[in-house]
C-alpha cells in the first residue's frame, strides 16, 4: 500500500527493547513477565501487550523524526494512524498505539466499510 501512494516505510525489529523492559521488571520486582500461554497471569500478559504497542508508538515517531535527518529534508513527517471506528467506539484499542497519531484515514470507516 506504501508504494501505491509513494510513501517510505520500515520494517523495525525491537525485540531488544521487549526484553530490556522484561528485564526491569526482573530487578524491580523479581518475577519474570510471561505471556499467559507461557503460564503467566492475565494482568502479565496485557503488561506485556502494552510493552509491544507503546513501543511502536515511540518507535514511529523517533523514526519519522531520523528519516529527515537521513535524508536532509527540513519538516516534519506525519505518524499514520490505524484505528477504526468500531475500535474506538468500544474503547477495544490500546492507549498510545494505532490511536496515537497525526492523522487516523481509516478513525471513522467501521470494519464492516473497510472490508
Amino acid at each position: 500500500m506504501a508504494e501505491t501512494f509513494g510513501c517510505s516505510y520500515r520494517c523495525v525489529n525491537f525485540d531488544e527493547i521487549y526484553k530490556k523492559c522484561q528485564g526491569i521488571a526482573k530487578e524491580n520486582y523479581k518475577i519474570e513477565p510471561k505471556f499467559s500461554e507461557e503460564g503467566g497471569s492475565q494482568r502479565m500478559d496485557l503488561a506485556l501487550q502494552n510493552i509491544q504497542a507503546r513501543t511502536r508508538m515511540v518507535l514511529s515517531y523517533f523514526l519519522a523524526s531520523l528519516e529527515l535527518e537521513i535524508r536532509n529534508i527540513s519538516g516534519f513527517l506525519l505518524v499514520l494512524g490505524s484505528v477504526n471506528l468500531d475500535e474506538t467506539l468500544r474503547g477495544y484499542y490500546t492507549k498510545y498505539d494505532c490511536s496515537a497519531s497525526d492523522v487516523n484515514p481509516i478513525g471513522s470507516f467501521s470494519k464492516y466499510r473497510l472490508r
